[in-house]
């Protein structure tokens, strides 16, 4: 019984230390990996991989470490496709995210929410009537172009990109959407919208409501959509 003591003793010391090891090097890879050059990087090339647009913002990504990993953007915007003008598809004063800390550590980016103050939400038509928002590119456009034709489960080759765009909670206060036709000529605008959804990944129903100003009038609403991006 006395000879068990000693190597319990010395498996729990061993494994105490190895914890603080990982825990050591975790918090040295930290300052590298939540940078703000790194995150800036990581934030424009992935938005640019989910939606093949230009995704810029001005200055630095500020940082925040407690009580959990957020990051601000000021002056965020993302382009439009080729031909729609040289006005952004979203221009947005502030966005804050929430990320989650695991993924980064493996290059990629996952929201847990974020939340979008003062967008604004250019939608428009050409000619042709094609709508800007349409994402012909990109991860999203590959999942558009598939519809329901695979599941986030699915085992295909390349692997489909279902399971690649997790959003999360995503919150708008003071927001304006315009819509201008450019068949006709006609616009349209919600002001002051506020809104608040679910939707934790791409491939899945995304869930809300909020308010806005249509003509004058206020107007609030709530409900879900089961493929929004079909929609």
């Amino acid at each position: 019984m006395g000879k068990r003591e000693p190597k319990r003793a010395r498996r729990f010391v061993i494994g105490a230390l190895a914890v603080v090891g990982v825990l050591v090097a975790l918090a040295a890879a930290v300052p590298l990996v939540i940078s703000p050059a790194v995150v800036k990087s990581r934030i424009v090339d992935q938005i640019a991989y989910w939606t093949g647009r230009e995704f810029t913002f001005r200055g630095e990504p500020q940082i925040s470490l407690y009580p959990y990993l957020t990051v601000r953007l000021n002056d965020a915007k993302l382009s439009n496709p080729e031909g729609m003008g040289d006005e952004p598809f979203i221009a947005v004063d502030t966005m804050t995210a929430k990320l989650e800390i695991l993924p980064l550590f493996l290059g990629r980016l996952e929201f847990a929410r974020f939340r979008l103050s003062n967008p604004r939400i250019n939608l428009r038509t050409d000619a042709d009537g094609r709508g800007n928002w349409i994402m012909a590119e990109g991860v999203i456009g590959s999942q558009m172009s598939k519809g329901d034709k695979e599941g986030a489960t699915d085992e295909v080759d390349p692997p489909s990109p279902l399971a690649d765009v997790r959003l999360g909670r995503m919150a708008i206060r003071d927001g304006i959407i315009s819509y201008t036709d450019g068949r006709t000529g006609r616009k349209e605008e919600l002001s002051k919208v506020v809104a608040s959804f679910d939707w934790t990944r791409t491939s899945q129903m995304a869930a809300g409501d909020g308010s806005f100003i249509w003509r004058g009038e206020p107007v609030e609403f709530n409900g879900s959509v089961d493929a929004p991006l079909d929609l």
